[in-house]
């Protein structure tokens, strides 16, 4: 052996590992929805949030060396990356241009959707795409997020079921029927169902078909040679026994998330998983190349017309009203009404966001600021209570956070994928291959849908963007499932860079060498201060929700730890500071009141400044210089000025009626003490 070829085998093995410890580090990432994180603020947000942000850092970390050792993984000129490329491109110019930038970028712990995130995610499905590029990779790969959904559909089950000790450190104690499981709301698990109902279904359908394609007898092959006929048997029937593995696996997974689905009572979530199977059945029946298939696809569709025609009938009776009175689950879908408080709420949600869009209307209000547009146009405080702070539903949501060009790039994200789809499924000729595609689309048309009804959260949106990663990674050698060659992925010695007067040659090594030492450091420092100190910080905001506290001093300590532990999310720490502090006002000793007011005087200047049109922060200090003015009537004037402020920002919430009433109440109060005095 040559020192060049040992040198290349030597290279080769080095890529392979690398490449395997990549691929391990983006599958660990699949198993967020399991995160529970119980100490901190928003458990089922928070610690998945900074889960999936470590991992993705990680790989991040791993895969910029890669990209400069194998000019392989620079191809990006793929459809699908370059319209969510764009689309990434215009959600970080309408962070910047919204109404407050900061909430933008790192969004709130409530929802951890912020332009942070986004890129996070935008950086999974780059690397996921570049290293899962065959069907036998990309079958491990979809097996591992199934596995995680059936453990989340256990959890889910057993909290129904009432064994609260087995799930302790997962799920809460559940108040309603519904499950909720490890993502904390039985809306989040009906969305996440969808997804991996149809995923399921596609790795039993293509593995089926190919078991049966390669099982048919060709009468050209009827006599092979004895001892390749012996290995071929054996072959097949160790391959036989493996792929009964995993129909098996697949098979529970989809039986789980079927009946999690079922037990979560999500409208939008069955609404979306019967407009995704019927498309299937459709279009199976009308492209479909198995005639007996396509009669039961007839049959499907048949029975689902039957079956809704029967449910709309049988809804009005007496006996259907007293199933739906006895349980929560099929109460939901039996005495549904348009004029149901659920509906009815996102009917004006979605009027407001409407509105608001008209206001703002080419880059929107900035990307997860949606709250802040609907409290300026939303006018139905006597109907809705609710504050919404995401539009449930994901066009209007594009529309006033991004404005129209945002939404249009959202929207050829689904168009591309749709190009793509079918030209993937016309492409290829087997029939596993289109069943296979067919119902990864039915997976994408359900998500879609049930996205007019909901929200994105972390578990949600990881289902999307493993599903475009999947079919943007999709070539003509996509179902080919060789052996990988690992010398495909070594480049030249050297880096080659053409300039008009200049060419430049750098040592693909060394260049590696400098990104390293350039990238760590960056790495730790993200993680440490975006993601390890944000839960520390989540841990401290807990804190200020509890009703009792051993001392103020511990409790000042707290919100200080919270605000400099994650600046940017600082503002419910405030908020939450702000409140207890008005509840407790009666209580302090006059030290204590001092301290506390400067405390959120400062709020008030820190808060603002991070969000100008908080009208949350601006209606606590509303409550908060009403209730201190007790003590000084001079306080009133920053009162009115805040109550004005919140009228202003969100004139048709109850927020802002509140405040106002108690406003004028506030002030007959100090007019009746001047006339006694």
């Amino acid at each position: 052996m040559t020192t060049r070829t040992r040198n290349l085998d030597d290279s080769q093995a080095a890529i392979g590992a690398f490449i395997f410890c990549i691929r391990c580090v983006l599958v660990t990432v699949l198993f967020m929805p399991l995160i529970v994180s119980t100490s901190a603020f928003f458990p089922f947000v928070v610690g998945k949030a900074v889960f999936y942000r470590i991992f993705i850092e990680i790989a991040f970390l791993m895969w910029i060396p890669l990209v400069i050792l194998s000019p392989k993984f620079k191809d990006l000129k793929s459809p699908i990356v370059i319209v969510v490329s764009i689309y990434m491109l215009i959600a970080t110019i309408a962070s910047f241009t919204g109404v407050s930038s900061n909430v933008s970028i790192w969004s709130t712990y409530e929802r951890m959707q912020g332009l942070f995130d986004l890129l996070h995610w935008f950086a999974y499905f780059i690397m996921a795409r570049s290293l899962f590029t065959n069907s036998s990779q990309w079958k491990i790969f979809l097996s591992v997020n199934l596995g995680v959904s059936a453990i989340v559909c256990f959890i889910g089950l057993s909290q129904y079921l009432g064994f609260h000790s087995l799930i302790s450190n997962f799920a809460e104690d559940n108040p309603s029927e519904r499950i909720q499981s490890s993502l904390g709301n039985a809306a989040y698990v009906g969305a996440y169902c969808v997804a991996n109902i149809f995923i399921s279904a596609a790795l039993i359908s293509k593995s089926l078909s190919d078991f049966f394609s390669n099982t048919s007898i060709n009468p050209k092959n009827q006599a092979p040679k004895r001892n390749k006929s012996k290995l071929n048997t054996t072959s097949k029937f160790k391959n036989t026994k493996i792929e009964f593995i995993f129909i098996s696996f697949w098979t529970v997974c989809l039986t789980a998330n079927m009946v999690t689905l079922l037990l979560s009572g999500t409208r939008g979530a069955w609404l979306g998983f019967g407009i995704a199977f019927l498309f299937a059945t459709v279009l199976y029946a009308l492209v479909g190349k198995i005639k007996y298939l396509k009669k039961i696809c007839i049959a499907f569709i048949l029975f689902f017309v039957l079956f809704l025609i029967t449910f709309i009938s049988f809804r009005d009776t007496d006996f259907g009203r007293d199933i739906g009175d006895s349980n929560v689950i099929a109460g939901r879908f039996i005495d549904f009404s348009f004029n149901d408080s659920s509906v009815m709420s996102r009917w004006h949600t979605w009027r407001a966001g409407i509105k608001a869009s008209m206001d703002k209307p080419i880059l929107g209000w900035g990307t997860d600021n949606f709250v802040i547009a609907w409290g300026r146009y939303f006018d139905a405080s006597d109907t809705v209570k609710e504050k919404f702070d995401q539009a449930h539903n994901k066009l209007i949501e594009e529309l006033t956070t991004k404005g129209i060009i945002g939404l249009i790039a959202y929207s050829a994200i689904w168009i591309v994928l749709t190009y793509s789809i079918v030209k993937n499924y016309n492409r290829s000729k087997s029939i596993g291959n289109q069943s296979y595609l067919l119902l990864i689309s039915a997976a994408l048309v359900g998500y879609f849908i049930q996205n007019l009804f909901l929200f994105d959260t972390s578990v949600t949106y990881s289902q999307f963007i493993i599903l475009i990663a999947l079919i943007s990674s999709m070539d003509q050698n996509f179902w080919s499932n060789s052996k990988e060659n690992y010398s495909e992925y070594i480049g030249s010695t050297n880096i080659k860079l053409s300039f008009k007067t200049t060419h430049l040659q750098l040592s693909r090594k060394l260049t590696v060498y400098t990104a390293s030492i350039i990238l760590i450091p960056i790495i730790i420092y993200s993680i440490y201060s975006f993601s390890i100190k944000t839960y520390t910080a989540a841990q401290h905001t807990v804190y200020l929700t509890a009703d009792n506290y051993p001392s103020w001093e511990q409790k000042v300590s707290v919100y200080n730890s919270a605000i400099s532990d994650a600046p940017g999310l600082a503002n419910y720490p405030r908020i939450l500071m702000i409140e207890g502090i008005a509840e407790d006002w009666y209580e302090f000793t006059p030290e204590i009141k001092l301290e506390a007011y400067n405390i959120v005087e400062k709020a008030a200047i820190d808060g603002l400044n991070q969000e100008p049109e908080g009208w949350r922060l601006t209606y606590m200090l509303a409550r908060f210089y009403q209730i201190a003015s007790t003590d000084n009537p001079s306080l009133m004037d920053k009162s009115d000025y805040y109550v004005n402020r919140i009228e202003e920002l969100a004139p048709g919430t109850i927020e802002a009626k509140i405040a106002r009433e108690v406003n004028n109440r506030a002030h007959e109060f100090h007019q009746s003490q001047t006339i006694i005095e």
